[in-house]
């Protein structure tokens, strides 16, 4: 037993190495790896007064496409409204601070303020793993193997960017190692129960797409906590984080009301009238005007604002209720919303945008070395029908890995799992209902850890009778 301990501790601390590695060279890389940039990473740099020191990019606040930049021209002032984002103050801290130690001049290399982003997520890893380890040799397998999985050019194009999706997927990293602390029997629960709320409130003010998840969760959240020996604590907690992103982007934000406007034609013009089985009875259901037909099939990027405002000016302040109520009476209409949002191309990676400083619209995937190599090469190879049975899939495993656990009375697991499967739905569906089918890749990103953990779960149930877990504290294994 002690010497299958030490080989699976030694397994685990090896994973972990090679993701810090990765992860770090990825940070390093020259010339720079990373997303170029669109109009989410222009709102940002805006805020905080930078901009790339790019040669003849006359418009201040204008897109890269093409390439990302290293360096970017600093202390220009601000220049557009507050959006109300906890990745924006993050960076607006890490903006200030690093720039304390900045050598003088006016310009500054994007990776001197990632590093700290870097650094706090590998700090958080190594305590998650160092953690699980001393509990449980297997749950520290099972979460490295995860972290090495999603140290990827899938999240990691993100890392050296101002877009908040890294940031997004650091606070999943955290929630997802704290929530194993708890199943591994850390027995410190209001150390990680506090965490783990810190972490979604976090998560829920990244951007307006997660607003609703603490709400999503709160019944689940509500029924672990009836177990608890105090349970007015723990329910109260969660739900003034269910709260706190509700007001939060509810306010009078100039940035908030035009991302809702764009969203909602995006989601609406782009892809619920395509997909409706009546479209006038659907623009019926939302309150639009008939004039609104007409444009079915545009979004805001090929329909001029003023000729919608002019034609179809309800939209621009369509309540998401009524377009949920559209769709309850057209079931139909997300079920074709879904097959097309499987079909609008595989893997995560974005390819409409630049991934290397210096190319033209370089894809990390056209060059050589171990450091570009991702899984989303993997997807992208897969037949079509292989990657919709993948996704489709992957949207209700939680949930019956959820059931057979509750049925194998597996302590824990049967609430994790569902908390994982209502995550999994809800990164989907905003995604889909968010912005329609604009930059589904992106939005739904999220959908690519979670997913890994689906699978290592599922992994974890079918070897569940076949190797027992070497722990002092418990005999469970890493999975339900």
């Amino acid at each position: 037993m002690h010497s299958s301990r030490t080989w699976l501790t030694a397994l685990s601390l090896l994973l972990l190495l090679a993701a810090a590695v990765r992860a770090t060279v990825w940070w390093a890389h020259d010339p720079l790896l990373a997303y170029a940039n669109n109009y989410d990473q222009i709102r940002t740099m805006a805020v905080l007064g930078v901009r790339p020191d790019a040669p003849g990019l006359a418009d201040l606040d204008g897109g890269t496409p093409e390439q990302p930049w290293a360096r970017f021209k600093t202390g220009l002032g601000w220049r557009m409204p507050f959006y109300p984002s906890s990745d924006t103050a993050i960076r607006a801290v890490v903006h200030v601070g690093s720039g304390l130690w900045r050598p003088g001049g006016s310009t500054m290399d994007i990776r001197q303020e990632s590093a700290w982003l870097l650094a706090a997520w590998l700090l958080g890893v190594a305590w998650i793993g160092w953690r699980l380890l001393g509990l449980n040799a297997w749950h520290g397998l099972g979460f490295a193997a995860w972290v090495l999985l999603v140290t990827d050019p899938i999240n990691l194009l993100f890392l050296n960017t101002w877009y908040a999706e890294f940031s997004a997927f650091a606070c999943v990293t955290g929630l997802v190692g704290l929530g194993w602390l708890w199943l591994a029997g850390y027995r410190k629960r209001w150390v990680v129960g506090g965490w783990m709320l810190a972490f979604l409130l976090v998560l829920a003010t990244n951007r307006q797409q997660y607003v609703y998840l603490p709400l999503a969760l709160l019944p689940l959240a509500w029924l672990a906590g009836r177990k608890s020996p105090c349970r007015r604590g723990p329910a109260a907690a969660a739900a003034a984080v269910a709260a706190v992103p509700l007001l939060l982007f509810s306010g009078d934000f100039a940035h908030v009301k035009d991302n809702a406007r764009a969203n909602r034609v995006d989601t609406v013009l782009g892809a619920m009238l395509p997909a409706a089985s009546d479209p006038a009875s659907m623009v019926r259901n939302l309150r639009l005007q008939p004039a609104c037909l007409q444009f079915a099939g545009d979004t805001w990027y090929t329909q001029s604002r003023a000729v919608l405002e002019a034609a179809c000016p309800r939209i621009m302040n369509l309540p998401l209720r009524r377009m949920l109520f559209a769709l309850a009476a057209d079931p139909a209409a997300l079920a074709r919303m879904v097959w097309r949002a499987t079909g609008e191309g595989q893997g995560f990676v974005l390819s409409h945008l630049g991934q290397m400083q210096g190319g033209r619209s370089t894809q990390v995937a056209e060059l050589d070395g171990v450091t570009a190599r991702s899984v989303d090469e993997l997807l992208r190879a897969l037949p079509r029908p292989l990657w919709r049975v993948l996704v489709l899939g992957g949207l209700v495993l939680p949930a019956l890995l959820a059931v057979w656990a509750a049925r194998q009375r597996k302590a824990g697991w049967p609430t994790a799992l569902w908390a994982l499967e209502i995550a999994v739905l809800y990164v989907f569906f905003s995604s889909l209902l968010g912005d329609g089918y604009v930059e589904i890749h992106r939005h739904a990103v999220l959908c690519y850890s979670l997913g890994c953990l689906s699978l290592m779960a599922l992994f974890g149930a079918a070897m569940h009778h076949v190797v027992p877990a070497p722990s002092a504290n418990q005999p469970s294994g890493f999975v339900p």
